[in-house]
């Protein structure tokens, strides 16, 4: 089951590289909808495979296929996400004792997700507008 899992995080990483649009869109079209069932796509007791590191490993792909470098000063704009890396921070120095396996593999994931999802889709205010239109 390991192998199957590597093999299939290597595949999410070539897909969001080579296919970086394609790559986007099926993230944002899976990821809500698999995430708050955590669903297990290889369970493995020593590789835990669900949808929150395949979409981790697509973002990255695209993340390095763009070489875009996040512009902190347009993200920490906004107050709530402000509070929300304040909120964050708080949290991983508070897990570091316990619960540093998670935080390294679950947490620190999710917060690139969130933050690399939406600024590689919504680059211009027309794409804004594009996905407003779809929701």
């Amino acid at each position: 089951m390991v192998a199957i899992s590597i093999g299939l995080i290597i595949v999410s990483f070539f897909f969001g590289y080579f296919l970086p649009k394609r790559a986007l869109w099926f993230s944002i079209l899976t990821f809500p909808l698999l995430y708050p069932a955590n669903v297990a796509i290889i369970p493995s007791g020593v590789l835990y495979l669900n949808i929150n590191r395949i979409v981790f490993f697509i973002l990255l792909g695209v993340y390095l296929k763009k070489q875009k470098r996040l512009n902190l000063s347009i993200i920490l704009n906004n107050g709530i996400i402000k509070l929300y890396l304040l909120f964050s921070f708080y949290i991983i120095v508070i897990s570091l004792n316990d619960r540093l396996i998670n935080l390294i593999f679950t947490y620190i994931p999710n917060l690139f997700i969130i933050i690399v999802l939406g600024f590689s889709l919504i680059q211009y205010e027309s794409d804004y507008k594009k996905f407003i239109k779809i929701l």
